[in-house]
């Protein structure tokens, strides 16, 4: 016959009623900026008691103490808090092992977890730019009982050591008959981290009699990416530009925010005083001059995607011409054409520094202005070569990752 103790009976009440405990994975993020994050990833629902939480952060020795004291996050601190052990060396690195142990449940603080988002509960400052920091399972580590470990609820829920994701961005407006335009981003994978730096332009005709009001951001939002105006209303030619900025302050997801793939977050909404049929967010031959294309950085990484109005009435290139942007991101290039205007097939070949394809697109007829992304996965850093044909013209551009 099993014999119950209160502590079994405690811990079996905080069991989930909708089935098993999730498994827990972890990742250190770095924001570009000098500033680690720990965050968790469970891959279920979870509102019980993080029993036990165990990792180690490892960095080359010769950086000596290359991270600060690290700081705990709201609300984590709330149902469980990780404590440092002193610092080891072995060989060639340097070790530092974390400990939590929850006491609380999170339901008991109105907390829980839903599966496949990103937690943080602590940060630590860089000391030294140049350590090679991780989070490790080693040789050391197994040895000495300090590698990776997660208990629920007094369960071993261990996951895996990830890498958080940092997808490429695609910006748009939308005019949803509400007298604002609201701008939206849409992330090709969950993000979570630092949005470092955004930069766009709207765009509309200098006829139509328009300003743009006061800018207004959902409240979450603002908090880790106040976005404002740069500078007044500029009319250049035919159309009236306005440049936005927006710098991060903190990671999505310690504003207990998430991006999640493929949906598209709303990040600011400009209200629009008068009247014009045409207003967009652009890159075209002014933005360009005068930096206002569209840019987005991830934790101080370029990961542009691409725009919905690109060169929309810019004035055609004289046949003959013919001319390309190129913006690294995170999966490979987003390529922008001005194309003569007159129609003809269209192929685009990206080839590696030796000469191998890696992408290729074609299109049937293509006339005056071009987007499109040559995404193949990850890509070493270095010269990649762009050979654009477009009927009977033939461009060739050196590109830099």
């Amino acid at each position: 016959m099993k014999t119950w103790t209160l502590s079994s009976i405690a811990l079996a009440s905080l069991q989930p009623i909708y089935g098993q405990l999730p498994t827990v994975d972890l990742t250190m993020a770095n924001n570009g900026k000098g500033q680690l994050e720990f965050r968790v990833r469970p891959d279920g629902p979870f509102d019980g008691v993080i029993s036990n939480l165990t990792f180690t952060v490892r960095w080359n020795a010769s950086a000596g103490m290359a991270l600060d004291t690290a700081v705990r996050l709201f609300p984590a601190t709330d149902y469980f808090i990780a404590s440092p052990s002193a610092v080891m060396q072995n060989g060639a690195y340097m070790y530092r092992t974390f400990n939590a142990v929850g006491l609380t449940a999170m339901s008991d603080v109105e907390a829980a977890w839903i599966g496949r988002r990103e937690y943080p509960f602590m940060t630590i400052d860089i000391l030294e730019e140049n350590a090679d920091i991780r989070i490790v399972n080693d040789a050391w580590t197994s040895a000495n009982n300090r590698d990776f470990f997660c208990s629920l609820n007094g369960e071993p829920r261990t996951g895996i050591l990830y890498q958080s994701a940092m997808p490429t961005i695609d910006i748009r407006s939308n005019d949803a008959g509400t007298g604002a335009l609201d701008v939206l981003l849409t992330p090709h994978d969950n993000f979570f981290g630092w949005v470092t730096d955004l930069n766009f332009t709207v765009r509309w005709p200098a006829a139509d009699v328009v300003q743009l009001g006061l800018p207004e951001q959902p409240g979450n939002v603002a908090e880790y990416l106040p976005i404002e105006k740069v500078g007044a209303e500029i009319t250049n030619g035919d159309f009236t530009y306005q440049v936005f900025h927006g710098t991060g302050l903190k990671s999505i997801a310690n504003s207990a925010s998430a991006w999640i793939s493929d949906e598209q977050q709303i990040v600011l909404s400009i209200p629009i005083i008068g009247s014009t049929d045409d207003v967009m967010i652009v890159n075209d031959v002014w933005t360009a001059a005068n930096e206002g294309d569209y840019s987005i950085e991830l934790n101080s990484t370029e990961h542009a995607g691409s725009v919905e109005g690109l060169s929309t009435g810019i004035e055609a290139l004289a046949n003959g011409s013919l001319e390309a942007r190129v913006l690294a991101n995170g999966n490979g290039f987003n390529i922008q054409l001005e194309l003569p205007t007159a129609a003809a097939p269209l192929e685009l070949v990206l080839y590696t520094a030796a000469g191998q394809p890696i992408w290729k697109e074609t299109r049937p007829s293509v006339q005056k202005h071009f987007n499109t992304l040559a995404t193949v996965g990850n890509m070493s850093e270095g010269l990649y070569i762009l050979s654009v044909r477009h009927g009977d013209r033939q461009l060739t551009k050196r590109v830099i990752r």
